[in-house]
């Protein structure tokens, strides 16, 4: 929650756009793509997928910038594999220019100037949000001609803004009960907070664009802000593209980060090192069919359970467990997500007792997500449950293994 959702002063790393989010296996591979600047739909060789350029719609975006004094080089609008998003129109060699952005446009939360507000930066940023939304400015320009996500199309992209039925169907995932508390947080805060001309499903509109757009602009992330147009920008583990903030020129660069070429999307890394879906999905809206990064979390009755860390790991190695196999990636994250005690001294029956209670609320949990298989409407989410099945049956099957060595 502290951390925004990318980072200028990090190579690479930024925020990623939420209508781009579909479950690809892209994985940001630098391969050019055929590009349709005439409304239709052609084959592309990046993702196996394609890119559609409508003209009419990348004109409006151009005349926009133009209006702003925002400008891209050899930069289209367009929709590709990972949804919508920027793609080069010509070839550009690494550390070319692609775009430039006032920083005037930025809406920004200084958060080192107001230390009590931290914990809730996506409340006070999403306020400011709305309150450009509601003038005639950069912003309000920029949602009227579509290139922000209305209501209705972040409540399908981005968990944080599905009506709270839809959360609760999932209220047993720990991700899910933070998405909940902090909706409730939201609602509390509005109510505390008089003189706002805006009502608690705006907010949380405004929070799920701020939560899924918002970029670090200086260290620590002590700025927060948005930036328009440049949030077009989506996210690959290999990303191609750099920006950087030149605070004295009060300009945000975009450069090429490696060589690109035309038709080839402009992307960017939310932040260094894997991402696990789980946490993609909750914030962004998308998971990554080839992600490499897995996050196996317990909900706060299942975390009660303290297991012996010692007496886990000298079963592991009676169990001559393989560690260089594919299985043992989903149990080394399991073994991440246990809650276990250091220094020992649990005696066995108490021990087996906990290791017990354990398994059987995995066990149940395992069933219910099971069940959840069987719902529609799941969109990405469906990749990440079955991420979770497997993440899931790995421990149920090693704690029985434990339970059962304590006997």
């Amino acid at each position: 929650q502290k951390m925004a959702g990318r980072h200028f002063f990090r190579e690479g790393a930024r925020h990623f756009h939420s209508l781009g989010g579909r479950a690809t296996g892209c994985g940001g591979a630098a391969v050019a793509a055929a590009v349709t600047v005439t409304g239709g739909v052609a084959a592309a060789a990046a993702c196996a997928g394609s890119v559609e350029i409508d003209p009419a719609t990348n004109q409006r975006f151009q005349d926009l910038a133009l209006q702003h004094d925002v400008m891209f080089k050899s930069v289209a609008v367009g929709v590709g594999p990972r949804g919508r998003g920027l793609f080069a129109t010509e070839g550009v060699a690494a550390d070319g220019l692609l775009a430039r952005v006032p920083l005037t446009h930025c809406v920004m939360h200084h958060r080192s100037e107001s230390p009590e507000e931290d914990q809730d930066w996506p409340f006070w940023l999403a306020s400011r949000l709305l309150k450009e939304l509601a003038g005639t400015g950069v912003w309000a320009k920029y949602a009227k001609e579509g290139f922000l996500p209305s209501a209705s199309e972040a409540a399908v992209d981005l968990p944080n803004a599905r009506p709270t039925a839809w959360l609760e169907r999932f209220s047993h995932w720990p991700l899910v009960n933070k998405l909940l508390q902090h909706r409730e947080q939201t609602h509390w805060l509005y109510s505390t907070v008089t003189g706002r001309q805006t009502t608690p499903d705006s907010l949380l509109w405004a929070q799920a664009l701020v939560l899924s757009r918002s970029f670090g602009l200086a260290e620590n992330n002590d700025v927060i802000g948005l930036i328009p147009f440049l949030d077009m920008l989506n996210h690959a583990e290999q990303p191609n593209t750099k920006l950087h903030v030149d605070v004295r020129r009060k300009q945000i660069y975009a450069y090429a980060l490696t060589p690109i070429e035309p038709g080839e999307e402009l992307v960017i890394a939310y932040a260094e090192g894997g991402v696990p879906n789980a946490a993609l999905l909750m914030k962004y809206g998308f998971v990554l069919a080839d992600n490499t990064s897995s996050l196996f979390l317990l909900s706060d009755a299942e975390g009660l359970f303290l297991l012996d860390a010692t007496r886990m790991m000298a079963y592991l190695d009676h169990a001559h467990v393989g560690w260089d196999t594919a299985e043992a990636v989903h149990l080394r994250t399991v073994l991440q997500g246990l809650p276990v005690l250091a220094e020992g001294g649990v005696s066995v029956d108490a021990e087996r007792q906990s290791a017990t209670e354990l398994y059987n609320l995995l066990k149940d949990r395992l069933s219910r997500t099971e069940a959840d298989v069987a719902e529609s409407d799941l969109g990405p989410l469906a990749l990440l449950i079955d991420e979770e099945l497997e993440l899931l049956r790995t421990a149920v099957t090693f704690l029985k293994g434990y339970t059962d060595s304590l006997a």
